[in-house]
């Protein structure tokens, strides 16, 4: 990471830039994905001398494996650096920035990884502390019984001072984000779209805080849409970044296996949450189990198995974030405080806080969109804030 010397330097402040543009540029070229990045920098230096040798001494580049003569125009297309500008441009716009391979805030187990990205585009910061991580993935539609038991684990975690990375998706990602965040821990969300859109449209605000308490990271530059052939190489990012992942319900079918297929190829562990052996939405974990994931009831035999030590040294420890997150209005903050963990009816709600039930539906559905409340059939309504 660059001094504060540095950048009060403004030769060495243009130089840092203009290396930015060059790995930037290099990044967005067609055919330049994470494996022919690497093995272009190997054969010629830096992104500036692989733009260089591009123009002035090609073999170096027609030599390497899948490097065509169609790559060395692409190569030499992008070295005017207007791609990576106008990317630069518009991440700075949502706030975010490129972090490089080789910088001191690359995380240390994504380098490990044979195709780790050469860049990633990060709103907020990682820190020492996300040096002890665990994934929690399943499903974009989990039941009751996986989203309760996410948010049990990722406050476990949290609270152990473990940064709790997830996909930043509907379901399981979204339950295990809130619960790191509400239990004043750190949490990662790795994208598989762009850095400056935001997917699913609900997690804009859930986002924004994650960035305050941690990171939105993204391995596809701006501009990217969330495509289905992007969510594979997003989990390996998810893997990539913890010491284990733990899957906490998924069917056959789930992309969070896919994420812990991964976790396995990186020789991470995984472990998996058990369901009932009639519900197609736990055959996932069940199949996991089977094969030797470790089986967790709990975030407390996740800390066992990986050997962490639930004490947070002092300079990691931060101040739980309030229940009633500063954002809700007073009207949300009074129907807040009559929830609990038991469902009440609308009509109840709308009696308990002196409020006509139209004002009340319509905060209540602001309420669930913040995932500070969650809908049962029947106008039903429990508060996702129990047990904290």
């Amino acid at each position: 990471m660059e001094t504060a010397e540095q950048h009060s330097d403004p030769a060495v402040s243009a130089a840092l830039e203009l290396r930015t543009l060059n790995a930037v540029a290099l990044s967005l070229t067609p055919g330049v994905g994470n494996v022919t990045y690497r093995q272009l920098i190997d054969a010629c230096g830096d992104p500036a001398a692989v733009f260089q040798s591009a123009q002035h001494r090609p073999e170096l580049i027609r030599k390497l494996p899948r490097c065509k003569s169609v790559l060395i125009e692409e190569l030499r297309k992008a070295a005017d650096l207007s791609a990576a500008r106008e990317a630069l441009r518009v991440a700075a716009k949502v706030g975010a920035r490129p972090l490089l391979l080789g910088d001191s805030e690359y995380p240390e187990l994504l380098t490990q990884l044979r195709d780790r990205p050469p860049l990633l585009w990060i709103k907020g910061s990682f820190e020492e502390a996300d040096a002890r991580a665990v994934a929690i993935v399943g499903s974009r539609s989990a039941r009751d019984y996986g989203l309760r038991t996410a948010r049990s684990i990722a406050t476990d975690l949290a609270l152990a001072g473990v940064t709790v990375v997830s996909g930043g998706a509907r379901g399981v990602d979204t339950e295990a984000h809130e619960a790191a965040l509400l239990a004043g821990g750190r949490t990662i969300a790795v994208l598989g779209c762009g850095i400056d859109v935001v997917y699913p449209d609900e997690n804009e605000e859930l986002f924004q805080r994650v960035a305050l308490n941690g990171a939105v990271i993204s391995d596809f530059p701006p501009g990217v849409e969330p495509e289905g052939r992007n969510f594979p190489s997003r989990n390996r990012i998810i893997s990539g970044l913890c010491w284990a992942t733990c899957v906490v319900e998924a069917g056959l079918s789930s992309g969070a296996l896919i994420t812990a297929n991964y976790a396995l190829e990186q020789g991470r562990e995984v472990f998996a949450v058990p369901h009932m052996v009639d519900r197609a939405n736990g055959q996932g974990c069940h199949r996991l189990i089977k094969d030797g994931a470790g089986m967790v009831e709990s975030g407390a035999d996740i800390l066992e198995a990986l050997k962490f030590s639930a004490s947070v040294p002092a300079k990691h420890r931060r101040s739980a974030t309030p229940i009633v997150p500063p954002t809700l209005s007073e009207a949300q903050s009074k129907i807040v405080a009559c929830l609990d963990a038991e469902p009440r009816h609308l009509d109840q709600i709308a009696l308990d806080c002196d409020m006509p039930s139209n004002e009340v539906l319509v905060n209540l559905y602001e309420l669930e969109i913040k995932s500070v409340v969650r809908v049962l059939p029947g106008h039903l309504y429990l508060s996702n804030l129990e047990d904290r």
